[in-house]
C-alpha cells in the first residue's frame, strides 16, 4: 500500500518539482555576481594608467582618484598633448566603467571602458561652427591595457 501512494504522490507532483527547479535555476542565473561574488575580484580602475589606443591616436591615462585623472595624447604624427581633467566615475560592475570630463578646449569625453575584454567606446563631442547646433560628435573604438606606472 505504501509503495503505491509514494508512487501516485511522485506522478502527481513531479510538475510542481520541474517548475520549481526551473525556478531555482532562472534565479540563479539572473543573479548579479559581480559584487561580492566568491572568486570574482574587481579590477579598479583607481591608481592604475592604463593606454587606450584609438585609430588616430594613443593615451594613456592615470586615473588618480575617482574624481580625477590626467592623460597624454600621441597622434600618428608624433604630437604630444596632455591635461589633467577632473572626471565623473561611475563602476558599472566588476570590469565595467563610465567616465565622463570635459577638456580646456571644451572637448567633452565619455567612455566605457571594459577591463575584461580590453575595449574602449568613446562619444566625442566638440565644437563645430559649421552646424547649427554649434557642436558635433563622433563614436570611437578603442583598445583598452594596463600599462605599468
Amino acid at each position: 500500500m505504501m509503495k503505491t501512494n509514494t508512487r501516485l504522490y511522485i506522478r502527481r507532483s513531479w510538475p510542481v518539482l520541474f517548475l520549481a527547479t526551473a525556478v531555482i535555476c532562472l534565479l540563479a542565473a539572473c543573479t548579479d555576481r559581480s559584487a561580492g561574488s566568491a572568486g570574482a575580484e574587481a579590477i579598479t580602475l583607481l591608481g592604475k594608467t592604463g593606454r587606450i589606443t584609438y585609430p588616430a591616436f594613443t593615451a594613456d591615462v592615470k586615473y588618480l582618484n575617482d574624481t580625477l585623472l590626467h592623460w597624454k595624447t600621441t597622434d600618428t604624427t608624433g604630437k604630444v598633448t596632455e591635461e589633467d581633467a577632473h572626471i565623473a566615475y561611475q563602476p558599472l560592475n566588476d570590469h565595467l566603467y563610465f567616465l565622463n570630463w570635459i577638456e580646456a578646449d571644451g572637448l567633452t569625453v565619455s567612455q566605457v571602458i571594459d577591463t575584461e575584454k580590453g575595449t574602449v567606446t568613446a562619444y566625442l563631442s566638440y565644437g563645430n561652427t559649421q552646424v547649427s547646433s554649434g557642436r558635433s560628435g563622433e563614436l570611437v573604438k578603442g583598445k583598452f591595457e594596463f600599462i605599468k606606472n
